[in-house]
């Protein structure tokens, strides 16, 4: 499948969508274009989101919703949250349900697998915040969106923090990979694939993984991969060490501002 086609997959999703709303619904749920304050509001707690909820839809408009939900974007991709509360869940016969449990275990095997010389670069704090850094703020920036005595060191700064994948050996950068596909594996093959390509190769090496806080499991930890046009976050602090948020952005492309952008100015010079 094409790009083209998951497009019009897309497309085809939100008209589908669109035409099952009566008129009370369709009030609620559209905004006028471009509406770049609302477009770019976005949280991931438990608040008044606007729109159309999914509680004030018949089921069969709740379907359609869904898939409009699983056919993802296209050109723009992020900023792409996955939360779990709780973080893991008892199950019959003594397992677990940890929805997000690889990108807990893939990272922790990282930053158990780096020597003495690898773990003073990459781990930045011995105290984890208590949140992802970048908030929900709609554009990604230098500082941090919490208050703690170890501020500084787990601020964002345009100069990465953590040890780069160069830095890495062979066997540990298989790892960040398999760490960052966690977080581009959250949306369809085909675009997850492009994703992926942009660290193809040596393109990982501008890559830099940083860990803060206790790296034995029930301790609170979060850490981030960062690099060019990538921010990807994951805390789990709250809650006694069992609720966690994961968020994958592209700090130059969030929202889809840059192919916005390039689109304005490319056929909209005159207003």
């Amino acid at each position: 499948m094409t790009h083209t086609d998951l497009a019009r997959r897309m497309v085809d999703a939100a008209n589908g969508w669109l035409d099952s709303l009566d008129d009370r619904q369709r009030s609620a749920a559209l905004n006028p274009w471009p509406s770049d304050e609302e477009r770019h509001r976005w949280y991931y707690t438990p608040t008044d989101h606007g729109g159309l909820p999914l509680r004030h839809m018949r089921p069969a408009q709740q379907r359609l919703a869904m898939q409009l939900v699983l056919v993802g974007r296209v050109e723009a991709s992020s900023p792409a949250f996955l939360g779990a509360d709780p973080a893991q869940s008892p199950l019959l016969g003594g397992h677990l349900l940890r929805p997000l449990g690889a990108a807990e275990d893939l990272a922790r095997d990282l930053v158990h697998s780096l020597d003495d010389r690898q773990a003073a670069q990459a781990r930045i704090s011995p105290v984890a915040p208590v949140d992802i850094v970048s908030g929900n703020r709609p554009r990604v920036s230098d500082g941090a969106g919490f208050r703690t005595e170890h501020h500084e060191a787990v601020a964002l700064t345009q100069a990465p923090k953590g040890i780069a994948a160069v830095d890495l050996t062979d066997d540990q950068q298989d790892q960040l990979r398999a760490v960052l596909s966690v977080f581009l594996g959250r949306i369809p093959d085909e675009l997850a694939e492009r994703e992926a390509r942009k660290f193809a190769g040596n393109q990982l090496n501008g890559v830099h993984f940083a860990w803060a806080g206790g790296i034995e499991r029930g301790d609170p930890h979060y850490y981030r991969l960062q690099g060019p046009r990538l921010l990807a976050e994951y805390d789990n602090t709250q809650r006694n060490v069992n609720h966690i948020h994961t968020v994958w952005r592209d700090p130059e492309g969030d929202f889809g501002d840059d192919v916005l952008a390039q689109h304005v100015a490319t056929f909209h010079r005159n207003g």
